[in-house]
């Protein structure tokens, strides 16, 4: 599995997590995803070539992981929310 905490350099002048969180807005109940977002979900462009969900992105990064049987549910409904806690695991 990619360890997507590393802090490398993208090629953009940036390195990982600035440019991801260079996208989140937080606000009081949501960290919203201002960068591309398809059906609703946040997308981050890892290594330029591996496309994440951002939420996803987000949880691993802070939370160090999704067990294998997990999916991420979002408590806010809001699907472009990054905000750990806005998530949970839950069974697949």
């Amino acid at each position: 599995m990619t360890d997507y905490r590393t802090t490398g350099n993208t090629g953009h002048g940036l390195k990982l997590l600035d440019r991801f969180w260079r996208f989140v807005e937080k606000t009081d109940s949501c960290w919203v995803w201002k960068g591309h977002l398809i059906k609703g979900y946040g997308q981050f462009a890892v290594a330029g070539k591996v496309i994440i969900n951002a939420h996803i992105f987000s949880y691993v990064l802070l939370k160090k992981g999704i067990p294998h049987n997990l999916q991420l549910d979002h408590l806010c409904r809001n699907r472009a929310c990054d905000g750990v806690c806005s998530v949970e695991t839950e069974e697949r």
